[in-house]
Formats: structure tokens, sequence, C-alpha cells
């Protein structure tokens, strides 16, 4: 089978990606670009072909204006033309997408290509493939990573309105797509069921969702090995900050985005005296150069953030350090954290899956996460973190100390970490069951949409859901 997977905006490259930088370019690139290339290793997958927007824009690598980068043998990324050149945000390419379509038609006519099946990654992409599965007659499978719905009750909770919200984000129309896309899809696959409950669940689903946790690149993120220190420069621009840095320290990595609750986290590290005694407070929040130079509302948080430290006098306590690689320092600075006894913190008021908690896991770092989304089932999986309510300052704080004082639970949960990720978060697992869906949709009766006509793949539902 040859799949054809999509995933439109951001910066999508096969290494050295720059998660963090902006909104656009967050973990579904891990994510797309992790799953062509284990999907590729199947024995029976002749090929996949991971689909994005071609980018040629001085203020960015020229990576991105390559037509074709190799990944492996049997998996590329191709890169094709959609409305100007230049490198935009995700909500203006609405009006360019069936250009991408069509460019992706060309693609093919060229090389001689014939999908087995099409998936398309977030609404956009959803989009995409939709419109490709409708020409070629083949299935279409949708992952949405994260939905309009839910964005919108958040925005309106922020006080937006929802003529800011469709003026700026368009957001009536990425919902209106996500439900065509839906409507249409032979199978959607989600992360959690958390996600599949609450968020997929104000759609109307055809089809109920599958739940197939996505793997972890766990040759980047495993345990520490005895002796090893892992120092970086990373470790070492931290330590820097801090008055006494060889305390335990605990480790948020997010964007600089309110949803992510650094604020919350600074203020209950703040206002706890016994935390600040044992413990410091390290938030790696994507890279910047000028807080002045960034987006207003990632501005507004480290504006925020600032201020907290001097209300605080967090001053020797907290570091915020401006720049990191994500594919080599922080695998590093996990395991560093670990090898310190220290605790990763999500902090966010909500995480549809939370990669980070199982990365930080697989390198035996046990986590203090939400209970809102995913991380609730990383902790019914693996048996190495905390869930609380992350809008309560008091259980940050309850929850931290109970790590930091009970060592016992500490290495309880450090222990079982890597070997637990290790059985319930692969790429391999996750790639096999969906080549068994494949299989399945390809075997059922045509199924016939107004939208569609008639194709192979009856869209029946998935088989039973895998475990979360």
């Amino acid at each position: 089978m040859y799949i054809q997977m999509f995933s439109v905006h951001g910066l999508l490259r096969g290494s050295n990606f720059e998660l963090g930088r902006d909104a656009d370019t967050g973990g579904q690139i891990r994510y797309v670009v992790e799953m062509a290339k284990q999907l590729a290793e199947h024995d029976e997958v002749e090929g996949v072909d991971l689909f994005t927007r071609m980018i040629e824009d001085g203020d960015v690598d020229d990576t991105y204006r390559e037509e074709i980068e190799r990944l492996s043998d049997k998996a590329r990324i191709i890169r094709v033309p959609c409305g100007e050149p230049r490198y935009e945000r995700k909500e203006l390419l609405w009006p360019w997408l069936d250009e991408f379509v069509e460019n992706v038609i060309a693609f093919n006519e060229d090389h001689g290509n014939e999908p087995t099946a099409l998936h398309g990654h977030y609404a956009d992409a959803g989009y995409v493939a939709r419109k490709l599965a409708e020409h070629y007659q083949k299935p279409l499978i949708f992952t949405g990573h994260s939905l309009g719905k839910p964005k919108l009750d958040y925005l309106l909770e922020q006080d937006w309105s929802h003529e800011q919200a469709n003026e700026i984000l368009h957001i009536d129309h990425r919902i209106e797509q996500e439900q065509e896309t839906l409507n249409a899809a032979d199978l959607v696959i989600c992360s959690t069921t958390h996600e599949r409950d609450e968020q997929y669940g104000q759609y109307e689903t055809p089809r109920t969702p599958l739940v197939v946790p996505p793997g972890t690149d766990l040759n980047r993120f495993y345990p520490p090995a005895a002796g090893e220190t892992y120092e970086t420069r990373l470790t070492e621009d931290i330590r820097r900050f801090l008055t006494d840095p060889d305390k335990p320290w605990l480790l948020a990595v997010a964007r600089p985005d309110r949803r992510k609750n650094l604020q919350g986290l600074v203020r209950a590290f703040g206002g706890s005296p016994e935390l600040r005694e044992k413990a410091n407070l390290v938030i790696v929040a994507g890279n910047r150069d000028a807080i002045g130079d960034l987006p207003d509302n990632e501005q507004q948080v480290f504006t925020e953030l600032l201020m907290l430290q001097d209300e605080y006098n967090l001053y020797g306590q907290l570091a915020l350090p401006k720049t990191h690689d994500s594919e080599t320092e922080i695998p590093d600075l996990y395991r560093y954290v670990a090898v310190h006894e220290g605790i990763f913190i999500n902090s966010a008021f909500i995480e549809l899956f939370g990669l980070t908690a199982i990365e930080s896991a697989a390198c035996g770092l046990p986590f203090v996460a939400t209970q809102e989304g995913g991380p609730t089932d990383i902790v019914a999986n693996c048996c190495c973190g905390l869930t609380i309510n992350t809008s309560l300052d008091e259980e940050i704080q309850n929850a931290l100390l109970k790590l930091l004082n009970d060592r016992a639970q500490w290495r309880k949960f450090a222990e079982s970490g890597p070997a637990c990720v290790k059985h319930h978060y692969s790429w391999e697992t996750h790639c096999q069951r969906y080549v068994e869906e494949i299989h399945r949709l390809l075997e059922q009766p045509a199924k016939v949409t107004p939208a569609t006509g008639e194709r192979p793949g009856g869209g029946a539902e998935p088989l039973a859901a895998a475990p979360a």
C-alpha cells in the first residue's frame, strides 16, 4: 500500500524541528514526521509521502523550499506551492487550498502515483485530503489534532467575541470544514478517550473516532545511564539563572500560550515557601531573541511571567532560558532533571494528548500534569505521574511537594515510566494498528455519499478500540 499524508501549515521538515517557533509549528509537526517514518518501515507499506506547503521566504530556512526531502528509503516529504510563497499563518491559507489540491494531483500525474489511502492532519489538510479522496475515490482518514468548536469555546471564555474569532481565525469556516470532513471520513483517528468524547463529541460523527495513541521516539527519549550527567549548553545556561542550581528542578516545557497556564505555575511556585526552599523552577517556553519581537499574545505571556517573577522576588529561583534545540537538548534536559531528582510539570488547563509528559516519563522523569485530557490516560497506562486540577494553585503546590517529599513514590514513578511508555506509546504499535484499519477499509463494500460518490472503503465502525 502507498499512503499519502497531508499536513499543510507550519514549518515542516524531517529533522531539527523548530518546535515552539510559533503557534503553527508544534507537536503536530513531530507527530506526522515520526509517523511517516515508522509507517514506511512496515512490510506491507510500499511508500509514504507526506505533503506540505512549499515556502520561499528569506525569514525561514531554505529547507522549506525543497520540493522533495527524503526521510528514508520509503518515506518522503513533498512540498507543493500554495498561495503566496512566503510563510503565512494557517488561518490565511484557506483561499489557496484548492491550489494545493491541484498541485498534488499534478505531482501524482507527473510521477505516476496512485494512493491507496489519503490522511489529512488538522482542519486544513483534512479539507485537502477530502478533495483528493473524492478525486481518486480512495479511503479518507482524518486526524484533527485540535478542533474548532473547543477552540471557539475557549476564546469566548477569554472574552473574544464570535465576530473577532471569525475575523482573525475564520473559526466558523474551520468548524464547517471539520464537519464536512468528519461526514466524509472513512476513519477518524484520535489520541485519547478524552479527545474522542469531549472534543469530537461536539460534532456529528457518523463513525466513532478510533483511539490510537501516537508513539514516542525511543531513540531520543530514554532513561539516564549510570554515571552520566547530561550536562549541555542549555543546562549550563539555566544554571546561570539560579542561586542554588543543585536543588531539584521543576521543569516546564511549553509554548508561551495562555492555555499552557505558565503564569499559574509561577504563581503557585512563588506562593509556596516550602517549594521555593526545596526546588528551582525552570520554564523552557520556545525560542526568542527579544520579547518585543514576539507575537502580541506571546509578548503578553512573557510580560506576565516577568511581572510575577518580580512580584514574588523569584530572582535566582526561576530560569527562563531564551534558546534551546528541541531535537537534542530537550531529551538531555529531561535526563539531567531526572538525575537530580526533579519533576516535570505540565500546567496547561487542558492537554489533548500530553506528548511532553510521555517524553519525560520515557526519560525516567516523573510528571505532574492536568487532569483535563490525555494525561489521565497516560497515568492509567504507565503509573508515572500525578494528574491534578491545574487551575488551582494549591493543587499544583501539593502535587509537586508530594513528589519532592516522598522519594519512594518518586523512584516508583521514575522506574515505571520508561518500560510502560515503550509498551503503550510506540510508533510500531500505532502503525501496525493503522495498517490493519486500512486493510479493513479496503475490504468493506463500497460506500456512496453525495460528496464522494462510490469508492473502496465502507466507512464502517472501526474494530474494537485500541488500548488508550
